[in-house]
């Protein structure tokens, strides 16, 4: 089973109209880049969903590796997000496939492939939310005050 994910990494120190150009210029295609609106957060890079495979794996590296070399930093505001696919690729779906079509359809719409497999069985995410309120003071113990009582 592949699940796909995608993640949201924030920057400090480099302005959005910098991350675009530079991401455009290094050919690296369907990222969206927006203000986070967090004080102290200049940039939000946000992927598109890709699957588990080396061409996932080269294509985080190069993000990264541009984000690095344009002077992005990251500070105690900053914050990266992983989101998990609420469904596996089907089994006829290859994961090289389904990231680079990805990255394409982000690329021309603006808005994230889903329509790749079948969502899970409701008894997955309703034993995840259960988890998650019967922890809910674990986990926000983890995050810093900031993150947690902004309300």
């Amino acid at each position: 089973m592949t699940l796909t994910f995608g993640i949201e990494k924030e920057t400090h120190g480099v302005s959005v109209s910098t991350v675009k150009q530079a991401l455009d210029n290094a050919g690296i295609k369907g990222c969206l880049v927006k203000p986070d609106g967090t004080p102290s957060v200049d940039a939000e890079i946000v992927l598109p969903p890709i699957a588990l495979c080396q061409v996932g794996k080269e294509y985080l590296e190069s993000v990264c590796t541009v984000l690095n070399d344009i002077g992005c930093r990251i500070n105690q505001s900053c914050g990266l997000h992983v989101h998990i696919g609420n469904a596996p690729l089907a089994d006829t779906t290859h994961a090289a496939r389904f990231t680079g079509d990805s990255i394409l359809h982000t690329e021309r719409t603006g808005r994230f492939l889903s329509e790749h497999a079948d969502p899970f069985d409701f008894t997955i995410p309703k034993d995840l939310c259960w988890r998650w309120a019967n922890q809910q003071r674990l986990i926000t113990g983890m995050f810093p005050r900031y993150r947690t009582n902004n309300r």
